[in-house]
């Protein structure tokens, strides 16, 4: 049987309003103070989103992530590497045109080095009010059941046949959860990717999370 550990992980943090313009705010977003926002007449909490495209820094830490993790979990062909990116309003303005690939995963997909790249992408707002709870950040049972679904497509779409693919997980003997928020002020050290893959001889690592996940320091060490 084979072995699964997932890097899980789906944190909004409030973004500020820095170099947003009130004229710029567009009519769906509804001030409610604190850095939140009610999404137009849905009444839908959520926070204000931000360009992370045009924060240098913010982006180079996409790429500095991506090199380690890179190095720390080698696709060499005898562990699958996967990434699933969730779109959130952290990163998506909800009340614009949502057409076109969101600039954060192109940069995720382009840099780190994966089996496949999958997303969970709002391409309308309306995206957000079915698969999201109303008041908190976190997955609906339609959302969670929808990003489940495109998981196993991503991990499995070559293997099988649509009929089957919701079952493939059986395959899996253990499944191993690491948030990289506590580990290393938890255990004391780095989280050693390597040797955890090789210790339990995991065969597929998953990564997940919205843009505030990919922007902080992962906190991987090599051998």
């Amino acid at each position: 049987m084979k072995k699964f550990c997932a890097w899980l992980l789906l944190l909004i943090m409030a973004c500020t309003m820095t170099g947003v313009a009130e004229e710029e705010m567009n009519h769906k977003y509804r001030s409610l103070g604190e850095n939140l926002y009610r999404l137009g007449d849905a009444g839908y909490i959520i926070e204000h989103w931000k360009n992370f495209i045009g924060d240098d820094y913010l982006i180079r830490n996409i790429s500095r992530n991506a090199q380690q993790y890179n190095t720390c979990i080698p696709l060499d062909g005898n562990v699958k590497k996967y990434v699933f990116f969730i779109e959130s309003p952290c990163c998506v303005n909800l009340a614009s045109d949502l057409s076109g690939e969101n600039e954060i995963y192109v940069k995720i997909r382009s840099k780190f080095e994966t089996t496949a790249t999958a997303t969970l992408a709002l391409d309308h707002y309306t995206d957000y009010t079915r698969w999201f709870h109303m008041t908190d950040h976190h997955w609906n049972h339609i959302g969670a059941y929808k990003a489940y679904c495109d998981i196993i497509d991503m991990m499995f779409s070559n293997s099988c046949a649509d009929a089957i693919k919701l079952l493939l997980l059986q395959r899996y003997d253990a499944i191993y959860a690491i948030d990289p928020r506590f580990y290393e002020k938890e255990m004391g050290k780095k989280f050693n990717a390597q040797k955890y893959i090789e210790k339990h001889e995991i065969d597929d690592v998953l990564i997940l999370g919205d843009v505030q996940f990919f922007i902080r320091t992962f906190g991987l060490s090599g051998r």
